[in-house]
């Protein structure tokens, strides 16, 4: 990781490359305005800007064409995954399911895993994803679940 290069631009938030592109770099800098990821006007920049952040071991995964991935999902692995200890397997499992479902529900499950295996860190002490593969993590989010669940059940009921 040491090897990459940080861009930023304003309101575009951290941009990681590994510096094989620097016609991105010069394009980054050139720009006025932060890229727009809901623009579909600026698509390519949109895919030479997440090819730039996709970690290297993802470039070729068989059978995931990355360039057909949403923008707007793009944009979220960008700005929201691109320092999380579960960048790779996020993005991998955001690649696998891209040809499945509707767009917006790809964005959707992208926030959806991004902030459950945040929580699993965060709150339950998850350290290595092969803690996934436990029972004790998953009894613990399940009494959580379980607590949150009677307590919003039971605000609504009052």
């Amino acid at each position: 990781m040491d090897e990459l290069i940080h861009v930023v631009e304003e309101g575009f938030g951290e941009l990681r490359s590994d510096g094989n592109d620097p016609t991105l770099h010069e394009e980054l800098a050139a720009r006025q305005k932060p890229l727009n990821f809901s623009d579909p006007g600026q698509r390519e920049a949109h895919v030479r800007a997440f090819l730039a952040w996709l970690p290297k071991v993802l470039h070729d995964t068989p059978g995931i064409d990355w360039t057909h991935l949403p923008s707007n999902v793009m944009g979220y692995l960008i700005r929201s995954v691109a320092d999380s200890p579960d960048a790779i397997p996020i993005a991998f499992a955001i690649g696998c399911a891209m040809d499945s479902i509707r767009n917006r529900t790809l964005e959707t499950y992208s926030h959806q895993l991004a902030s459950l295996l945040r929580r699993l860190r965060i709150q339950y002490g998850m350290s290595e994803l092969s803690e996934l593969g436990t029972h004790q993590i998953w009894e613990q989010f399940v009494a959580w679940l379980t607590t949150f669940t009677d307590t919003v059940s039971g605000s609504q009921a009052t």
